[in-house]
């Protein structure tokens, strides 16, 4: 019985041995086959060299909404400084209310009652009416944004070809060079997986999925995944070592530590890498639009997602635990990759060496300046969402203090109740 007991646990000693030797083998020949055919990520064999450049303004988020923001960022004070004016007001009437000696003298206080509470009104409708004005104009960008997607499949391949050989050709511009044999490209009615995910990459199956929806919408999210596929921040990261086990049992902080990086920074890739679509397409009219559409996504994961980055100024002071954490949501990796892309190129000012940095930098060497404006970036909008958090909150404290004054107006008049609803009737016609 010893003896069998033995036998099997040597069996299972070797064959353990042999799948450890052969995965690793395995690994060792697949890294070097990446590097053959992608290159490194120091030195990739796929780059941006587009040349003849047409003139397309450049549109990043520093120089096209974020001074938008900044000026209602204004606005939000002036009208916070408005509401504090009018919550002073309604303390000193209360107070003069409280302290008066007859009705005569309440019922000239409620016509100084009546006249502010008109005002704040009237300040209130106003309010009220821009913020329609705001939504009729987002309504109109987005309705603007959605046309981009109008265009059914069929109508784009008639108008610009097979969606494959539009692509790629597009990518071949950007790179100079042939599309790689080996990955493949599959249309599909539903990816599976995370909500909202569109198109997925890869680089052990070679593999990009794109689901379907209009022409130049999968012409861009094909150009996204090619960027990953290009970029080669997380084979490199995958490849590290000679052991395959060490990317599915070590958890170590040190080792997610650099492979979130590495995700983070292989995303911000494949979103820069994106964003030289515009710059390839000899149609000025599907030129445009994708440079539309590149800046607008950004613009609205910034907006759209700031609430998930409300500590981001601290960002930088995380330890490496928090920062995990952080980047393990996907939300946070895709908006703070699609950040960074926007913000490296409003550095270089050239998406061009935007992508061509992205893809080959390491994580700690990023330059601080781009985190810089990474921050500022964010830091406006934050400050957007606290001031228009503070208006609403402004709003519902007036609105509950000036409730208050008539009531306590109602409780010190001296009058009986007939002449006090008829005065009130004559200050207040709604109450």
């Amino acid at each position: 019985m010893g003896r069998k007991i033995k036998t099997i646990g040597l069996c299972l000693f070797l064959s353990g041995s042999a799948f450890f030797g052969v995965s690793s083998l395995k690994h060792y020949f697949d890294g070097k086959s990446q590097k053959e055919n992608y290159g490194t990520r120091e030195n990739p064999k796929y780059q941006a060299i587009i040349k003849n450049n047409p003139k397309l303004p450049l549109k990043d988020f520093a120089s096209d909404l974020r001074p938008k923001i900044e000026l209602a960022n204004k606005n939000l004070e002036g009208k916070l400084k408005t509401l504090e004016s009018f919550s002073s007001q309604i303390e000193t009437l209360d107070s003069k209310i409280k302290s008066a000696k007859d009705d005569k003298e309440l019922k000239d206080l409620g016509l100084e009652v009546t006249k502010t509470s008109f005002n704040y009104n009237l300040f209130i409708l106003k309010l009220r009416t821009d913020d329609v004005k705001k939504q009729q104009d987002l309504l109109l960008k987005l309705n603007n944004f959605i046309d981009f997607s109008k265009e059914s499949f069929s109508i784009g391949e008639k108008k610009y070809g097979p969606l494959g050989a539009f692509s790629l050709d597009l990518i071949k511009k950007i790179t100079g060079k042939q599309y790689p044999s080996d990955i493949k490209i599959y249309l599909t009615d539903k990816i599976g997986g995370d909500e909202g995910t569109a198109a997925t990459y890869s680089f052990l199956k070679k593999e990009i999925i794109v689901e379907r929806s209009a022409y130049l919408n999968m012409v861009s999210r094909i150009a996204h995944e090619t960027g990953h596929a290009f970029s080669q921040q997380s084979e490199e990261e995958f490849y590290k070592g000679l052991n395959v086990l060490r990317n599915i049992f070590d958890y170590s902080d040190e080792v997610v530590m650099a492979r979130n990086q590495a995700r983070l920074l292989d995303e911000a890739s494949a979103y820069a890498f994106s964003k030289l679509l515009p710059f390839v397409v000899e149609d000025k009219d599907v030129s445009e639009r994708l440079l539309i559409w590149e800046n607008e996504t950004t613009n609205f994961t910034l907006m759209g997602s700031i609430k998930n980055y409300k500590n981001i100024q601290d960002i930088f002071k995380l330890n490496n635990i928090e920062i995990i954490q952080f980047f393990e949501m996907d939300e946070n990796n895709h908006g703070f990759a699609q950040l960074m892309a926007d913000a490296t190129v409003t550095y270089f000012q050239d998406p061009v060496k935007a992508y061509n940095y992205l893809s080959t930098v390491e994580y700690k060497k990023l330059k601080p300046e781009i985190w810089a404006i990474m921050e500022q970036n964010i830091s406006v909008c934050e400050k957007n969402y606290v001031l228009k958090k503070e208006l609403e909150d402004k709003i519902i404290n007036n609105s509950i203090k000036f409730a208050n004054l008539k009531l306590d107006y109602l409780a010190f008049l001296k009058s009986d109740n007939s002449t006090k609803l008829k005065l009130l009737q004559e200050l207040f016609p709604k109450y």
